[in-house]
């Protein structure tokens, strides 16, 4: 079998094709001068038959800048060369990036300086999508200081079902607007929804302790005590500035819609469409 029947194989079981809804949202992000990059630690060819896979044979349209076996998350804190294959399909070095171009390896300095030459900005800012926290929020955050998007999905299957009567979310109040996604949202999480709240792990958010209480006989008798957050909800508020279940959660979104952000510890206001239900206190 050849590497890129292989690849194909693999691609078809593990990914979904992104509606058209999605595509025309990444067409108005750069329609509004957003220069999008894509960013990953996959080889070039896996990565561009996935992508070609997800947004179809014109997937190079959606963006200006891609990047492959970026090495993340060292991509954030080297000093590591930018690479791009010859007409012999070697790697070399290359210490010029352009608008169109493929390369590999990197590091988020050099990206960051080419950026703010295709933006004319001295310091441009940059919004990053993520869904791993160890190579994609957390050295965005810690190291380039960028904004970062978590797509979890577990958040569809604790999604919160806490909404108002007139159908607005009681976390994000942002109007009937959030409570109708809300359902929308829920409504799409329910095939997944029993293994992502399988018992055999728990919950990504919280904990349940146990306490343990000696009896005369010496017995022990466990009991429940109060949820409590764990690593990683620490990591989500602390590194990400915004988390959705899904990318296509942004589509019901007006382009100027101001996010509200993680901006303190147990603040869930970052989580959208709304909090997953056991953060509800």
């Amino acid at each position: 079998m050849s590497v890129k029947l292989s690849n194909m194989c693999i691609i078809q079981h593990n990914l979904k094709k992104c509606s058209s809804a999605l595509r025309e949202w990444l067409q108005k992000l750069r329609a509004g001068n957003k220069k999008m990059f894509i960013l990953t630690s996959s080889m070039e060819d896996f990565a561009q038959s996935s992508l070609q896979f997800i947004l179809g044979d014109e997937w190079h349209h959606y963006f200006d800048l891609y990047i492959t076996l970026a090495k993340k998350p060292s991509f954030f804190n080297t000093d590591r060369n930018f690479m791009k294959l010859d007409e012999s399909g070697n790697t070399v070095p290359t210490a010029e990036l352009c608008e169109g171009g493929v390369y590999l390896n990197g590091n988020s300095k050099v990206l960051m300086q080419h950026l703010a030459k295709f933006t004319g900005k001295d310091n441009p800012k940059v919004l990053f999508f993520g869904d791993s926290l160890r190579s994609d929020i957390f050295p965005a955050k810690e190291f380039a200081n960028w904004d970062t998007v978590l797509v979890l999905e577990e958040i569809d299957a604790y999604l919160s079902s806490s909404t108002n009567s007139d159908g607005s979310s009681s976390t994000n109040s942002d109007g009937n607007f959030i409570g109708q996604l809300d359902k929308k949202m829920k409504s799409a999480a329910d095939c997944n929804s029993n293994m992502l709240r399988s018992c055999h792990w728990g919950s990504i958010f919280t904990d349940v302790p146990l306490v343990q209480e000696p009896k005369i006989n010496s017995a022990v008798n466990h009991n429940l005590c109060a949820q409590s957050p764990t690593l990683w909800l620490y990591m989500i508020q602390k590194y990400a500035t915004i988390a959705v279940p899904r990318l296509d959660c942004f589509i019901d979104f007006p382009m100027d819609y101001e996010f509200k952000k993680f901006d303190a510890l147990l603040d869930m206001y970052g989580f959208y469409p709304n909090s997953p239900e056991e953060l509800e206190y």
